[in-house]
């Protein structure tokens, strides 16, 4: 019985130990997103943090929005602990954000319907902005007003 509780005990003290973490990391995500959302007005449909890059949906983002948006973009990041090194994936569709070789994109490379879904691409880390990027789109530069 008392074996029992001591492993109840633990199961409840380990619970209360990790449980924290992972919300607080969850909280983190959803305001670096909610941030980028509101300053850009678009949907970000999921957050690669290993490579920091956000996807997001929104056929009407383009260069004169993104570079009238870089500081208050940056300090999204920054707040979320991402620094300067970050990359924004935007697609004409949710159901086309990810990248080219994940299981759930391979079915969309027909007729190169997620090439075309590829909007733009963002580099922060170069300031180097990529219309189409798979369909031999020419990165340019983008200077921070």
């Amino acid at each position: 019985m008392c074996n029992l509780a001591t492993r109840a005990l633990a199961c409840f003290l380990l619970t209360a130990a990790v449980l924290p973490a992972c919300t607080l990391e969850s909280k983190r995500q959803d305001s670096l997103a909610g941030c980028v959302e509101q300053t850009l007005s678009v949907q970000v449909v999921r957050t690669d943090e290993r490579h920091k890059r956000l996807f997001l949906v929104d056929g009407e983002l383009d260069a004169e929005i993104l570079q009238g948006q870089m500081q208050p973009l940056g300090s999204c990041f920054e707040r979320a602990g991402w620094g300067k090194d970050w990359a924004l994936s935007v697609f004409a569709d949710s159901k086309y954000a990810g990248y080219k070789d994940e299981a759930h994109i391979i079915a969309y490379h027909e007729n190169d319907a997620w090439a075309k879904a590829y909007l733009l691409e963002y580099d922060n880390g170069t300031h180097s902005l990529t219309r189409m990027p798979v369909l031999g789109g020419a990165p340019s530069e983008l200077s921070v007003k």
